[in-house]
C-alpha cells in the first residue's frame, strides 16, 4: 500500500512512501516537475464529478510532457530507506518535513494510526 507517490499533489510530492513486505520503504526524489503555468482548479474526486476529474487529470498529465525538471536541492535527495518499523519511519518522515520535504500531510498521520 502507498502512503504517496511522486504523482501525490499533482507531481509535487518529493516521496514515494509505501509499505513493503518487511516494512516502510521511503525514497526521497532528486527533483520535482516545474509547471510552466498555474495548475487548472483543483476539484473533489466524486461520484458526481468523475468526468470533470479526469478532465483535469489529463491536463495536468499533458502539462507535464512540458514541464521543466528541477532540482529539489535538500539534503537528502536520492536517499532511501528500507524495511523501517513505524516509529522508524515517523521520525525518518519528520525529519524530511523538517527539511523542508513536500509530502502530504495525511502520510504520518496515517502511519502513526496503524502503529497504534
Amino acid at each position: 500500500m502507498a502512503y504517496c507517490r511522486w504523482s501525490s499533489m499533482d507531481y509535487q510530492c518529493d516521496l514515494y512512501v509505501y509499505h513493503g513486505p518487511r516494512g516502510i520503504v521511503i525514497h526521497v526524489a532528486t527533483s520535482h516537475p516545474q509547471f510552466k503555468g498555474p495548475l487548472p482548479p483543483p476539484i473533489p474526486l466524486t461520484k458526481e464529478t468523475l468526468n470533470e476529474w479526469l478532465e483535469r487529470d489529463a491536463k495536468i498529465s499533458e502539462m507535464l510532457k512540458e514541464a521543466d525538471h528541477v532540482p529539489i536541492g535538500g539534503p537528502c535527495d536520492g536517499k532511501n530507506w528500507y524495511d523501517l518499523s513505524y516509529p522508524e519511519a515517523i521520525s525518518v518522515l519528520e525529519s524530511l518535513k523538517e527539511a523542508g520535504y513536500q509530502f502530504p500531510e495525511s502520510v504520518i498521520n496515517e502511519i502513526r494510526a496503524e502503529a497504534g
